[in-house]
């Protein structure tokens, strides 16, 4: 039984809104001591934003109302953000919706952003940067073996993952984590740019500036992926049903997944306005005695001018045995336990196809105007040398510029399986006054009985903010 789940459900109603209460007040007394003590007391001169809203929702088939107060602090790089997300049934007043906090890494929901992040110039990382929020498009390197991951895909997970990054121009370091109560997932990498160059000095002891040839951008690196507890095969009743948590979610066995691998990359500049990045990449894959490796070869090309910007790549797979190209993607999360069909796993869905062989490829692009327009795409594919192509995924997304202060944003993704497509569409609107509204639609996956069904869920809302 996952942890925080008894305690919710055994709640009575009186319990349930001293919980609901006792959210409110730590809140409300942590602004007031970060705004009336702390703050003053290091002569920071902080942006404060204090929000609000209250709201209708549908979720997993029920009707929930929602209430959610929350405070942001900025100064210069540093920015935290307090919430106190609450759905209360509507049926049931009073009672909680017990899936919003089943499991210890949703209490962060409370606070579920902290970072130090420095402004940086186009196309590098930040010389010291670290995020704890959940992540949402974390990519390592290439993306050959991390590639868009999010940790809070599914609406009944919430995870916070960290993200630290550090670009000293010769050397640097990535990494990316699930979960900072857990540390499941973990991927880290290391690159040099062994030609960037380095200061010299004089015989004077002046220090000149460090020569740059046409291989000062080149980068080399060597990546690791571990995920601790990767689902392998789902356990069943003897009457062959899939076996679930109290959350609903499927019980497996589990193994450890290892990925591994070595890439170098080209940045080369094309004029003022162009720039490409040739790159190749070379991994392998290990779990529960199987494994395998894969060859990645492509090239971004990327287009910076004054009515648009593009980013376009292609990348050519080859993989062997159980390997699969971007192992961890945007829809790991759900895919790690649930590959297409209920109790297929990716783990095993790869295993499966030891001794096998395969060409794929990846299609990526991106683009966006000062006007606001903001359109990405994905589509990706790999085949059997025999002509077998297993499903290919796909996904685009689009966000318009605001209009009347309104905003849309529309997302849309196939996944391997029947009927695995995921869509998601989002409007907001901003008065010139603190007053907001909201309406978000998404077809999602939730838990039940051990299968993760597709779902549509609505909310929408009003609130208002205020900053200083």
């Amino acid at each position: 039984m996952r942890c925080g789940r008894p305690l919710v459900r055994s709640f009575d109603r009186p319990r349930l809104r001293l919980f609901a209460r006792l959210c409110a007040l730590f809140c409300g007394r942590l602004c007031v001591l970060l705004c009336a003590v702390w703050l003053p007391a290091t002569g920071w001169a902080a942006d404060i934003r204090v929000r609000g809203g209250a709201g209708v929702a549908r979720v997993d088939g029920g009707v929930w109302s929602e209430v959610d107060a929350g405070l942001q602090i900025s100064e210069g790089a540093f920015g935290v953000t307090l919430r106190a997300p609450l759905r209360v049934s509507v049926r049931e007043p009073g009672v909680l919706r017990a899936r919003d906090w089943d499991d210890r890494s949703e209490w962060l929901r409370l606070a579920p952003r902290l970072d130090w992040h420095p402004p940086v110039d186009p196309g590098r990382l930040s010389s010291l940067s670290l995020r704890i929020a959940p992540t949402a498009g974390a990519t390592l390197g290439h993306g050959s073996l991390v590639r868009d991951y999010r940790s809070a895909l599914l609406p009944d997970h919430f995870k916070s993952g960290v993200r630290l990054d550090l670009d000293r121009g010769a050397v640097g370091l990535q990494l990316i984590a699930d979960d900072v109560t857990r540390f499941d997932l973990v991927g880290v990498r290391l690159f040099a740019r062994p030609w960037s160059g380095y200061g010299r000095q004089t015989r004077r002891g002046r220090a000149m500036a460090p020569k740059r040839g046409a291989l000062a951008n080149l980068t080399v690196a060597i990546s690791a992926v571990a995920d601790r507890n990767a689902p392998l095969i789902a356990i069943r009743n003897a009457d062959g049903r899939l076996q679930s948590d109290a959350a609903g979610r499927p019980r497996m066995t589990s193994a450890p997944l290892v990925l591994a691998g070595v890439d170098v990359g080209l940045p080369v500049a094309l004029g003022a306005y162009q720039h490409l990045v040739p790159y190749v990449d070379a991994n392998v894959a290990s779990i529960d005695g199987g494994g395998g490796a894969g060859l990645h070869a492509g090239v971004w090309w990327a287009w910076r001018g004054r009515a648009a910007q593009l980013r376009i790549r292609y990348e050519a797979r080859r993989s062997e045995g159980s390997y699969r190209p971007g192992w961890i993607d945007g829809f790991y999360e759900l895919e790690r336990t649930q590959l297409g069909a209920a109790g297929r796993t990716k783990a095993a869905a790869w295993l499966a196809r030891a001794g096998e062989g395969r060409w794929g490829h990846l299609v990526q692009a991106r683009g966006s105007t000062p006007a606001g327009w903001q359109l990405a795409g994905t589509w990706e594919t790999w085949h059997r040398t025999g002509g077998d192509r297993p499903a290919d995924t796909a996904s685009a997304r689009l966000r318009t510029p605001v209009w009347a202060g309104v905003q849309a944003h529309v997302a849309w993704a196939l996944r391997p399986g029947v009927g695995q497509q995921s869509a998601a569409a989002a409007a907001r609107w901003q008065s010139r006054g603190p007053w907001h509204a909201w309406c978000d639609v998404q077809r999602t996956w939730h838990a039940d009985a051990g299968v993760y069904a597709m779902r549509l869920d609505a909310a929408f809302g009003i609130g208002a903010r205020w900053a200083w």
